[in-house]
């Protein structure tokens, strides 16, 4: 995908999880999301983003992202 004069266009993948504050997104987004890296199936250049309605902060979701 290019533009005249701009040359291409980066695409960027925003995954979105709702429900990120809930014990099945704890249980079950990382092991299948590791599982579609493994297999290639995911973009490069992802961004992901999660809401919920529990009570959160950024700090205290780290780990569960990174675990």
């Amino acid at each position: 995908m290019s533009r005249p004069g701009r040359g291409k266009l980066a695409v960027m993948t925003v995954f979105v999880l709702f429900g990120a504050t809930g014990d099945l997104a704890a249980r079950m987004a990382p092991p299948v999301s590791w599982t579609l890296a493994n297999e290639g199936l995911l973009p490069q250049n992802r961004i992901p983003v999660g809401g919920g309605r529990g009570d959160v902060s950024h700090e205290d979701s780290m780990p569960t992202c990174t675990n």
